[in-house]
């Protein structure tokens, strides 16, 4: 499954609204559309895909 940048941070920004919060790497693979591996694939840390989706895990 090819996925884009954009799918991958509307998915983050989804479950992050859905739990009220910054979403965990388990949250992603209990809850989200995706493997919390793709993010690793596509953005090389979980830190570095919450960046991109404007998400900031101590703020939330």
């Amino acid at each position: 499954m090819e996925l884009s940048r954009t799918e991958l941070i509307a998915e983050l920004r989804r479950l992050a609204d859905e739990l009220g919060r910054c979403p965990t790497t388990t949250d992603m693979n209990e809850h989200g559309e995706y493997s919390h591996s793709i993010y690793y694939n596509e953005f090389e840390s979980w830190r570095s895909a919450l960046e991109a989706a404007s998400l900031d895990e101590d703020s939330m």
